[in-house]
């Protein structure tokens, strides 16, 4: 009923309208109608509508919304999918989808996330996947995977189609590991042999081709330990190089010391 005191709606049953609009509260078992306005809304079952919105919080089982949900926070045990969502505060949901933006102060949800932009200036939380084409948060913890500009991963945890802008990158794993390069058993391959690969194949021994860097690109933790591999046997050449020069200059000062004394 519509309490005129109160300027609220209550119902303690199922309930299906057209559109509903109400100064104060309003609670329902699960609600299906048009646009629905109001200062907050609690269901304990399934909400339905076209769009909603609220100066307080909305509280349901799960929504499902073709249009926009505005709200102070959102909280659904079950899933949410809407066209847009607007919180200046907390939105917590089983999972979330919009083909819209979402704009929260923070996000946590127990499955994915799916939607067309997502901004916080809080966290985000999510036990699946994440899939956005515009995020940007203060934190973001991600139990499933993270697509940004992409929904196809390929089997990684982050995906990104388009550059990446950071002021550092750090590989705890499948770090560099070529100092076995300088062991005794190593075999190193003469400046011969590698003159005639390079010539023949046109790059290093050892390293893709131009072409296989077009097909398949590469991974940084192997290429940066094939490039310090090829840095440590260059710098082998190197010694190599530098013993012969000083024996051919003790040879030369010798020669000259004997062309004086004639």
């Amino acid at each position: 009923f519509y309490d005129y005191n109160n300027r609220a709606y209550y119902m303690d049953l199922n309930s299906t309208s057209t559109s509903m609009n109400a100064a104060g509260k309003i609670i329902s078992t699960s609600l299906q109608t048009g646009t629905i306005s109001a200062t907050s809304l609690s269901a304990t079952g399934n909400v339905s509508a076209p769009s909603f919105s609220a100066t307080g919080n909305i509280s349901a089982a799960s929504f499902s919304a073709t249009g926009n949900i505005s709200a102070a926070s959102l909280n659904s045990t079950g899933a949410a999918s809407v066209g847009s969502l607007s919180t200046t505060g907390a939105v917590s949901a089983g999972t979330l989808t919009t083909t819209g933006k979402i704009t929260t102060g923070s996000l946590n949800t127990s499955g994915a996330v799916s939607a067309g932009s997502l901004n916080t200036t809080g966290s985000i939380s999510a036990s699946g996947n994440l899939s956005g084409y515009g995020v940007s948060t203060g934190i973001l913890n991600v139990t499933g995977n993270v697509g940004i500009g992409t929904t196809n991963n390929q089997g990684y945890k982050v995906a990104v189609n388009g550059g990446i802008l950071c002021e550092e990158v750090k590989v705890t794993t499948d770090v560099p590991s070529s100092d076995f390069v300088f062991g005794a058993d190593y075999k190193l391959k003469s400046l011969t042999e590698v003159e005639a690969f390079v010539k023949s194949n046109k790059h290093l021994p050892e390293t893709p081709s131009a072409e296989d860097f077009k097909k398949n690109g590469y991974k940084v933790g192997e290429m940066d330990d094939l490039l310090l591999r090829k840095i440590e046997e260059l710098t082998l050449y190197i010694i190599e190089q530098n013993k012969k020069i000083e024996a051919q200059s003790i040879q030369i000062s010798d020669l000259q010391k004997e062309i004086r004394n004639r």
